[in-house]
């Protein structure tokens, strides 16, 4: 394309301008419209005015000059007369203008944009070797080692053969020349991706940018998430690609785009020059913006500055635990994904490490195919606070791209017990293995009160003496929100008569308003199939479940649950620790003789159902999965349900011991409190407050919730509760800053819980302290060294969001062929930026604008008018009226 011409077009106009194209010549003329500063009105009148004048005079002298010479001498008069004064009033009022237009070349200007993510950090000792020679050529590394002609050499008998040729081994040249071969090659792996672009731009290397300037003017920015203006000596350049800030963490190709599609000056943009690798990570695609640059003939010319093909590379691409917050005791899957690609079969460690606890180790056995690992550890969480997991890949061979090997994700660990009620018509087998594996002495993470209706007890004994000796209570709370006072309510097997209309109507309140959790568990006796028959569905407690009916499910050979996707993907009832473990566990466990199924309502969410091949044939508008649910959960108002239709999960103990079935009950647990669980409360545990999330993203809305028991009085109507919002420290001199004190609202239908939100907040340690004076008691700390009490307080962070940066390094060559396509530009790479100067050096920048020329400032104007009158004289001369 050499030798092509970008223009830039500046117009002179005028506003309400009249224009007439000249006739054979290209050039228009433009008139303004004559009295243009007076009124509409006044401009008519002064028209007609001028118009009459024109016509009058030379009409009234026609009239006279008729009586002394002859008819066509007097018309030639008037003629004469009337294009003179015409032509002057028209010069006078009209200001004619005479534009033409004019081409200039002129010098243009190149942006050059420079990647510098973090992703440009990164060496690639992996390329071809091909590339790597011809990326040392043009950027000059072999200057001093090796000279010109010989990495020509090397580079045609590696295109030719697949391998670089020497003299013959043993002898002084051949150790030489390989020591030389070698020496380039290790300064090429050695290289990051920004130092070489640092040699491309820099006289020691391509000279690019003293290439451009010698034909353009050269504009030079960084960008990652936003732009940066870079210095162009060699010595500031290089200082300058080499710094991080939080804004390197990601890639955005539309700051470049946008910065000249935004960008005015003296010089016409030619061109757009971005050396990238094209791992654009952060917000919309670029290609719209590379589209309308083409439509104003600004072409695009990525470089790309990564291997073309992706690499063997083992990359820990996510860790997530199942819940950001814990209870300290608690056991909570964490699902590590490792990327295995171009890597060979064999054995990859990963590692899961937590603060002050041995590593947690798993192997992977990769058969050689690109694919994604997930494996699922469980630790244990003891110490409170904010715990960093560590992820950490292994391989058995070293890694070429060990940048993305590790991965970290958080979890707040708190002291607090979330409560849950376990109720139950009778102590079924299925009760007394769910209480075991909730509330054994060794492992309390859990507050739990069970609730059995029918007891064998002898003699009258209360309650409060029962549970005392561990026995349940024989009746529920009393009070009319005792079921919001606990995070997750279990319901087994019980009658209508047993549970009321009343406490089911109280049980439906604390789910729907309160925002609490019910796990339902089926029975032989009555829930849910005989409670169906006895309630109609407008009871609060067939609304509460997933399944709309409700049907007895007892083959000869039993069953065995059938996992929908839903279901698979369900991080609680995960019992593997891989997808192919968690399977053999499943369909190890003995069969199930008796299950209650059902059709799941619409709403719901199916986790397994029952193959039942007796059956009537299934509706074909409704899956098979969804006429015969067995475990599902649905969402009611600020809550959520989760019906389990097996009264034998204890029957999991089966040669196992008490693993999986604890397990499977702990991560339910986990699940249904999951939002509940608030990191800080006071000594007594009658107020829990705290964010919902121990971090959250730069831009994302933070939830603070305050939530008390029973043994704290309701505010009282005028009461102002508030919670003070505090930057935390950073160091290095820095105290606290209070952010603000925010207004806690009162969710209606909630009277135990109090929430503010915080919007837009910079990344940063917080600190919140809820400030109400009608609550002073309950809110105050453990004493300090000085002898008060400490104000109580939970913290948070905002960090910048999670880059993905790192976990794919190979170039995006789709991404960066179409942003050329779009804009009419090219793709290059590093190894060929010579070839890129070349083609912007040959190219010439012109300059389209406009001339405007009055004509009453023309000569050629006063030529016309002198030629008039002084024909118009010789006429009158010669016919004696001089």
């Amino acid at each position: 394309m050499p030798g092509s011409k970008y223009l830039c077009h500046e117009k002179n106009t005028r506003p309400s301008m009249l224009t007439f194209p000249i006739p054979f010549a290209p050039a228009r003329l433009d008139f303004a419209p004559p009295f243009a500063f007076l009124p509409t009105s006044l401009q008519v009148v002064a028209v007609l005015a001028v118009l009459a004048g024109c016509v009058v005079l030379p009409v009234w002298l026609y009239r006279v000059e008729l009586r002394r010479v002859s008819r066509g001498v007097a018309r030639g008069l008037l003629g004469l007369r009337v294009a003179t004064v015409t032509a002057l009033v028209v010069l006078l009022t009209g200001s004619p203008v005479v534009v033409r237009g004019a081409r200039e070349t002129v010098p243009g200007r190149v942006l050059i944009a420079v990647d510098v993510s973090d992703s440009m950090r990164v060496t690639d000792p992996d390329r071809p070797v091909g590339d790597k020679l011809r990326i040392a050529r043009a950027l000059k590394l072999h200057d001093g080692i090796a000279p010109d002609e010989y990495l020509d050499d090397w580079i045609r008998d590696v295109d030719r053969d697949g391998i670089p040729h020497f003299p013959p081994p043993g002898t002084d040249a051949g150790v030489a020349r390989r020591a030389m071969f070698d020496e380039i090659v290790r300064q090429a792996d050695t290289l990051t991706r920004v130092q070489a672009v640092g040699g491309a731009l820099t006289p020691d290397g391509a000279a690019l940018v003293d290439r451009l300037k010698a034909a353009h003017a050269v504009e030079l920015i960084g960008f990652g998430q936003s732009p940066t203006d870079l210095p162009t000596d060699p010595d500031g350049l290089r200082a300058a690609l080499t710094a991080r800030s939080p804004e390197t963490a990601f890639t955005d190709l539309k700051v470049p785009l946008l910065r000249a599609t935004g960008v005015l000056g003296d010089h016409p943009l030619v061109g757009v020059v971005v050396l990238t690798d094209g791992r654009h990570n952060w917000g919309e695609p670029p290609v719209a913006l590379a589209r309308a640059l083409g439509e104003k003939e600004i072409p695009v010319f990525p470089v790309n500055v990564a291997p073309r093909h992706p690499t063997p590379d083992v990359a820990v691409v996510a860790v997530k635990p199942a819940v950001s917050t814990v209870c300290r005791g608690s056991s909570v899957p964490v699902v590590v994904e490792v990327r295995m690609t171009r890597w060979p079969a064999g054995r990859v460690e990963v590692e899961l490490k937590l603060p002050d606890d041995p590593p947690l180790r798993q192997t992977i056995r990769h058969d050689g195919a690109d694919r994604v690992h997930e494996i699922t550890f469980h630790p244990k969480f003891h110490r409170p606070g904010t715990q960093l997991l560590t992820a950490a890949a292994r391989p058995e061979r070293p890694d070429p791209r060990p940048e993305n090997d590790t991965r970290t994700a958080r979890v707040t660990v708190v002291e607090s017990k979330p409560r849950v009620l376990l109720v139950d018509g009778e102590a079924r087998w299925e009760f007394r293995y769910l209480r075991a594996a909730l509330a054994r002495s060794k492992d309390p993470e859990l507050e739990v009160k069970a609730v059995v209706f029918r007891q064998p007890r002898i003699g009258n004994t209360p309650d409060p003496d029962a549970e005392k000796a561990g026995l349940p209570a024989l009746t529920l709370p009393d009070e009319p929100d005792a079921f919001t006072t606990f995070d997750c309510v279990i319901l087994g097997d019980v009658t209508a008569e047993q549970f009321p209309a009343k406490d089911r109507e109280r049980l439906e309140k604390a789910v729907s308003d309160g925002g609490g959790t019910l796990i339902v568990v089926a029975g032989k006796r009555s829930v849910p199939v005989g409670f169906a028959e006895e309630v109609s569905e407008l009871d609060p407690l067939r609304k509460l479940l997933p399944l709309r009916t409700a049907r007895v499910f007892a083959p000869a050979d039993g069953f065995r649950p059938e996992f929908t996707p839903d279901g698979r993907r369900a991080w609680f009832l995960r019992l593997g620790d891989t997808a192919e473990d968690d399977r053999t566990v499943w369909d190890g466990f003995p069969t199930h003789a008796w299950g209650a199924i059902g059709e799941a309502k619409d709403g719901a969410e199916v986790l397994a159902w029952a193959n039942d091949p007796t059956a009537p044939p299934p509706d074909p508008k409704r899956p098979p999965d969804r006429q015969a649910a067995l475990i599902a959960r649905q969402n009611y108002g600020f809550g959520r349900v989760l019906y389990v239709g097996l009264d034998s999960t204890w029957r999991w103990r089966f040669k196992a011991g008490e693993e999986y079935h604890h397990r499977f009950w702990k991560q339910a647990v986990q699940w249904a409190v999951a939002g509940r669980v608030l990191p800080a409360q006071n000594p007594e545990g009658t107020v829990r407050f705290g964010t919902r999330e121990s971090t959250y993203g730069a831009g994302q809305e933070v939830e603070f919730v305050l939530r008390t028991t029973d043994a704290v009085s309701h505010l009282t109507p005028n009461a102002v509760p508030a919670v003070r919002l505090i930057r935390l420290a950073k160091g290095g001199g820095q105290g606290e800053a209070v952010v603000g004190v925010v207004p806690l609202q009162r969710p209606e239908g909630r009277p135990r819980e109090l929430t503010a939100r915080f919007r837009d907040l910079p990344p940063g340690r917080y600190a919140v302290e809820p400030e109400i004076p009608e609550w002073v008691d309950h809110l105050r700390g453990p004493m300090s060294a000085a002898g008060g009490p400490r104000r109580l307080r939970s913290s948070f962070e905002v960090l910048f969001p999670e880059s993905d940066e790192l976990t794919e390094l190979a170039a995006n060559l789709p991404l960066l062929e179409s942003l050329a396509k779009e804009s009419g530009g090219r793709v290059f790479d590093l190894s060929s930026v010579d070839e890129l100067a070349t083609l912007f050096t040959s190219r010439a920048a012109v300059k389209e604008y406009e001339v405007a020329t009055p004509l009453r400032r023309s000569w050629w104007t006063l030529g016309l008018i002198a030629l008039l009158l002084a024909t118009e004289w010789v006429i009158r001369k010669r016919s004696g009226l001089a």
